[in-house]
């Protein structure tokens, strides 16, 4: 027994390091495959055109502020009591420079575009506007100026177009325009005269063209009220009238572009309502008849643009209605026809321009 177990151990000897060896091989094959899956470093990752390739995520963007309102100004880091509040000169695309007293903003306040031009600047109590403030644009030209009180716009305001060019100046109180204020065009043309009352367009009203007089009545509470006149670019004026509350009401008359009157008649809560006259270029009456809101309705009569008479006949809700009679200019009796609901109904009748009956057209 002895000898049989010495003969055994040579061959236990050998399983075990064949056994071992197979063990090792798969830890290396797991290690190999291992290695595989995991990413390369940064230094070994190419790009298509072998260029390195980094492993860092890219820059937040940050838009560009539209406007220099401090409520789209970035808020700043929590700051010790009367501590100086800067943000690094290489944020982008803007920077804000100001102080806080108690947390709130305190004393003068600046802000700079992108590109270094100064945006704003602006005066604060107590976290409130208050004094004089100034906008730019990003090309340095100023576009806003005026003074605040208590966080509201008060006193004389003025603003500029993007090149610097005068755009508009009046006065505000308590946040809202009142008294005169003028606008102009970009050209330095004026644009417009205009009175508020606490916000609202209120009193005498006039606008222009770039080459002369455009429109000119009134206003209450922000309404257009009374009598107002249009005028054309050429000078001629194209329609007068008069508004209640913002809307057309009583007697207008319209012209043609060469001053001509063109249509007379009267307009009830904005449509045309009562008796109407249209007129042809030359001024001879083209068409007269009734309109009750905003359509035709009742009798028409219709005359050539030498005044000879055309015949007519009834209308209802701007359609043909009922019997229609037409005329040659001598006079004579061109057709009779009856209508409903704009069409042809029934029988027809036709003659020439001496009398004779013909057959009417189809």
């Amino acid at each position: 027994m002895e000898v049989s177990m010495k003969l055994m151990w040579p061959v236990v000897l050998v399983s075990s390091l064949i056994f071992c060896s197979a063990c090792k091989k798969k830890e290396e094959s797991a290690t190999a495959k291992s290695k595989a899956a995991t990413p390369a470093p940064v230094s070994a990752q190419k790009t298509v055109d072998n260029k390195l390739k980094s492993d860092k995520a890219p820059a937040p963007t940050i838009e560009k502020e539209s406007s220099p309102k401090l409520a789209d100004t970035p808020k700043a880091a929590p700051v010790k009591a009367n501590q100086k509040a800067e943000t690094k000169p290489e944020d982008p695309p803007t920077r804000t420079e100001g102080a806080l007293k108690n947390g709130m903003k305190e004393g003068t306040w600046t802000h700079w575009h992108h590109n270094g031009e100064k945006k704003a600047e602006e005066f604060f109590k107590k976290g409130k506007l208050e004094g004089k403030r100034t906008t730019w644009g990003d090309h340095g030209k100023k576009q806003s100026e005026g003074l605040y009180k208590d966080g509201k716009k008060v006193g004389k305001w003025s603003y500029w177009h993007e090149f610097g060019e005068k755009k508009e100046t009046g006065s505000y109180k308590n946040d809202q325009k009142k008294g005169a204020w003028t606008r102009w065009y970009r050209d330095g043309t004026k644009h417009a005269e205009e009175n508020y009352v606490a916000g609202k367009k209120h009193g005498a009203f006039t606008d222009w063209h770039h080459s002369g007089i455009h429109s000119k009545g009134s206003y209450q509470n922000g309404l257009k009220h009374g009598k107002w006149s249009y005028w054309s670019e050429k000078g001629h004026k194209n329609e007068e009238g008069h508004y209640q509350n913002d809307k057309k009401d009583g007697q207008w008359v319209q012209w043609y572009t060469d001053g001509k009157k063109h249509k007379e008649g009267s307009f009830k809560n904005d449509k045309k309502e009562g008796a109407w006259t249209i007129f042809h270029t030359n001024e001879k009456k083209e068409a007269e008849g009734h309109f009750s809101n905003d359509q035709k309705n009742g009798m028409w009569t219709y005359w050539d643009d030498k005044g000879a008479n055309k015949g007519g006949g009834a209308f209802k809700n701007n359609q043909r209605e009922g019997p229609w009679k037409l005329l040659y200019p001598n006079g004579k009796t061109r057709k009779e026809a009856m209508f409903k609901n704009g069409k042809n109904h029934g029988n027809q009748s036709c003659w020439d321009n001496k009398g004779n009956s013909v057959s009417c057209p189809k």
